[in-house]
């Protein structure tokens, strides 16, 4: 997974921004609208599938009944002002310079609305899934293999990497289009730790 520094708030207040991985994200990961007609009630999460998923090494399909969980990263109601403000207050000599919000402030500024929350974790639900935590920032759900790749409408195999059997999806996924302004990405589906030791 990827990560960015933390954004602390000034002294005697905790970690403003309470989503590290949201930053760089939001570079890394985009929504993009349906790729012909008979996909247009959906929209694929770009990046989910990991550039080492490629059929040569696929070794075969995952157990139906294996536990899965996965995370899905909301976009908030400002990404684009989230992006403008990581850049003002990270690059130095600029005015707002480390000039962090409190983490109330970065929730009222950047977090998800409650129609968004709400709106995602009824579609989770509705696919047999099982919300296990949720927050401005991020909604987390569990269950089966097979729930998974009916949710995101991907399918998990086995792929063999220098040596290691790790599980990924082999497509990007793809989530309903009524949800799709609300999120940013959803990585964590692959058992292959990335070079920084966590799982993307």
């Amino acid at each position: 997974m990827l990560e960015v520094p933390v954004i602390f708030a000034r002294a005697g207040l905790r970690a403003a921004a309470v989503l590290p991985t949201a930053l760089a994200l939001a570079a890394a990961f985009a929504v993009t609208g349906p790729a012909d007609a008979a996909a247009a009630t959906t929209v694929s999460v770009s990046g989910t599938r990991p550039a080492w998923a490629v059929p040569a090494a696929r070794r075969g399909p995952v157990a139906p009944s294996g536990a899965v969980a996965t995370t899905v990263y909301l976009a908030g109601r400002d990404p684009a002002g989230l992006t403008a403000y990581a850049r003002r207050v990270s690059e130095p000599g600029g005015a707002d310079y480390r000039e962090y919000l409190t983490p109330t402030q970065f929730d009222a500024r950047f977090g998800a609305t409650a129609a968004q929350i709400d709106a995602v974790e009824n579609w989770l639900g509705s696919t047999g899934l099982r919300i296990t935590s949720a927050s401005e920032h991020a909604i987390t759900a569990s269950g089966t293999a097979a729930q998974t790749e009916r949710a995101y409408g991907t399918t998990l195999d086995d792929y063999l990497v220098q040596g290691r059997t790790y599980r990924a999806p082999d497509s990007d996924a793809r989530i309903p289009a009524r949800v799709g302004s609300a999120v940013l990405a959803a990585p964590g589906w692959t058992t292959c730790p990335s070079p920084s030791g966590r799982r993307r």
